[in-house]
């Protein structure tokens, strides 16, 4: 006997209708501090400002217990991953770095690592368990001009007076750096300060022409300098 052709019907489902929408639900918004973009290429040549923010309800990093953690993860970066680590400033809710990286992968791949080392060290220093430590990705400014470099050293190295300002606080004394950072050992000032960095400076030595000379073409960074709100580096202008 030929075999009964088979034929295919829809089935329907009575009662399953579209939910409408639900919280949660779609595309996640983008975040209002750091926007999703694709890493700018960066080359061995060009050294970066990069600032992570941490969540709210977080212990300040310049207490007592938690700075002296960031500090030991930030020194115990590993430079065979393509990332340096030679300047710092750690105010209280974010964290400026100046690094010197191979590429945009060594970057990533060493922002990676140094992120989840210093959030175990906040973690653990605020005596939380684990938890969320950073609220987004972090911020990237390539560094690719002696004015820009400069720029970013004053900015790091100076932040605390920045943000002094922008309180209306009191500033401290012109011949003074801030000690939660690595200015104590900064050796690009336009004088003398009054309490220089004791031991071994915290960072290696910038390896970048930017970073060890270059910056310098625009001159020394006087330690009393208080850092402008706005954009840190100034974009090179293109040419018509």
């Amino acid at each position: 006997m030929p075999k009964r052709r088979r034929i295919d019907r829809q089935l329907h489902l009575d009662g399953l209708r579209w939910g409408g929408r639900r919280p949660g639900a779609g595309r996640p918004k983008t975040s209002r501090f750091v926007v999703h973009v694709a890493r700018p290429a960066v080359s061995r040549r060009e050294p970066v400002h990069v600032t992570l923010r941490v969540c709210e309800g977080l212990p300040s990093l310049r207490s007592k217990t938690v700075y002296p953690a960031v500090l030991r993860a930030l020194q115990a970066v590993n430079p065979e991953l393509g990332l340096r680590v030679v300047e710092h400033s750690a105010q209280r809710d974010h964290l400026h770095l100046i690094v010197e990286v191979e590429d945009r992968q060594a970057l990533c791949r060493g922002m990676q690592g140094l992120s989840i080392r210093l959030a175990k060290a906040i973690n653990r220093s605020a005596g939380r368990p684990r938890g969320k430590v950073f609220r987004d990705r972090y911020h990237v400014e390539v560094l690719r001009t002696p004015r820009q470099a400069r720029n970013a050293l004053g900015y790091v190295l100076n932040n605390l007076r920045h943000h002094l300002d922008q309180r209306g606080a009191p500033q401290y004394a012109r011949d003074e750096v801030d000690e939660l950072s690595s200015a104590p050992w900064f050796t690009g000032w336009s004088r003398r300060m009054r309490d220089q960095g004791t031991g071994p400076p915290p960072h290696p030595t910038p390896r970048t022409w930017l970073l060890r000379t270059g910056w310098q073409r625009h001159g020394r960074i006087d330690p009393g300098y208080v850092p402008p709100s706005g954009q840190v580096a100034k974009r090179p202008r293109k040419r018509a």
